[in-house]
């Protein structure tokens, strides 16, 4: 696959049909693996920092973009009367205070937990858009993170340090707008 863009960070899609490339200019591109041409990848422009981290939700649709400057949103391919589906962003979150460094996705759910630069960890849920938990790390700036299968706790990793954290997130999905409001699906 050829892009001029300097790409920045990977994500595949479990399915192997979707690749997606997020660049130093802060776009994300598509690849539809599917298509016979593949050269030809759909841009969506994410912000002006670079993508910093790319990561896919449960099911392999929805995308967490994380830039540079702090910045968090989720996407999806949203479909269109007059064209295929596009990538649209759906959801923006309260921006960290640092780059965004890792972004693990639950395996049970749609919830995510983000590392940034300055050491601030998140736990976010996407249907809601909701941030259910933010605050220090406990080795600050990590150089990996995990969710652990069940979603009960995570393990981080920072300069030959192991932490691990225990994670209380029963319903994530509730919350006053996903009961009383519209909410917007896959």
């Amino acid at each position: 696959l050829a892009t001029s863009e300097t790409v920045t960070a990977l994500a595949l899609d479990a399915k192997q049909e979707n690749l997606y490339a997020g660049t130093a200019s802060g776009a994300v591109l598509r690849f539809d693996l599917r298509a016979g041409d593949v050269a030809a990848a759909e841009t969506a422009q994410a912000g002006t920092a670079s993508v910093t981290s790319l990561a896919l939700l449960i099911g392999g649709r929805t995308l967490v973009v994380g830039l540079a400057d702090g910045s968090l949103s989720t996407w999806f391919a949203v479909p269109h009367s007059d064209a295929a589906p596009r990538l649209t962003r759906v959801r923006d979150y309260p921006a960290y205070p640092g780059a965004v460094l890792q972004v693990a996705p639950s395996q049970r759910d749609r919830s995510f937990l983000v590392s940034s630069a300055d050491g601030t960890l998140g736990l976010q849920h996407s249907t809601s858009g909701r941030t259910l938990w933010r605050g220090a790390s406990p080795l600050g700036a990590t150089t990996a993170l995990s969710f652990a299968p069940k979603g009960d706790g995570a393990a981080i990793a920072s300069d030959g340090r192991l932490a691990s954290l225990a994670v209380a997130n029963p319903h994530p999905e509730l919350s006053l707008g996903t009961l009383f409001g519209k909410v917007w699906y896959e």
